[in-house]
């Protein structure tokens, strides 16, 4: 969906951010219909080991937040995984605007990916994994 297009963006993204130095990892997500598009496909993080952050992007962060990628903090680091949330403002086919809650997980020996979306307000939650390699843009 978001593909070629997002990747030539993460790369002028991140080049212009001055992230090239590192390691940026592309995450393949196997995403189900009943996920209503609330988790893209492919997922780009950048963690920065001295700041003890992460910054994401992909397709809807492309589409909802300006190109610009979200930079958040770790909030669990434990010997093999690292966590950590986001949230974006998203509008529907409808034009309905919500706001929508990521939480993730990164699993350091099996370079996974689980995430999980909420939309505030709402009961529904949405949940995709997938696994991760590094990105060279």
């Amino acid at each position: 969906m978001f593909g070629k297009a997002l990747g030539v963006a993460l790369a002028f993204v991140l080049s212009g951010a001055g992230l090239a130095e590192a390691e940026t990892e592309k995450c393949l997500m196997q995403i189900s219909t009943n996920q209503n598009g609330t988790i893209a496909p492919e997922i780009y993080l950048t963690y920065d080991a001295a700041s003890k952050t992460v910054e994401i992007y992909d397709g809807l962060i492309d589409l909802f937040n300006k190109k610009t990628p979200i930079k958040v903090k770790i909030t669990s680091e434990k010997a093999n995984s690292r966590s950590f949330n986001w949230s974006i403002f998203m509008v529907n086919s409808f034009g309905q605007r919500t706001k929508m809650q990521y939480v993730a997980a990164y699993f350091l020996d099996s370079k996974s990916l689980r995430v999980q979306s909420r939309p505030i307000g709402y009961t529904n939650v949405y949940s995709a994994s997938g696994t991760c390699q590094p990105f060279k843009g």
